[in-house]
């Protein structure tokens, strides 16, 4: 992952030539999430564990009575 994508911010000379820059970028940011995804569940030992969701915490507030307003910090006061 040592590879730097750089951007350039000359303007393309046609709407081709910026069409292939996106297109390019597109498939390389694909790749990478790719590659990262295939790290993450090397790490995790266990791909498929995820998928009912027992395996990884959840990252929101819970949504029923004050949670979100603990969550945010704000102690019970009115948000």
């Amino acid at each position: 992952m040592a590879e730097i994508c750089i951007l350039n911010l000359a303007r393309p000379v046609d709407r081709a030539t910026l069409r292939c820059r996106v297109e390019l970028a597109i498939e390389q940011a694909l790749d990478v999430t790719a590659r990262l995804i295939a790290f993450l569940d090397d790490l995790d030992g266990d791909a498929e564990a995820e998928d009912e969701g027992i395996a990884e915490p959840t990252l929101a507030a819970l949504i029923t009575g004050d949670a979100q307003i603990r969550w945010a910090g704000l102690d019970g006061e009115a948000a």
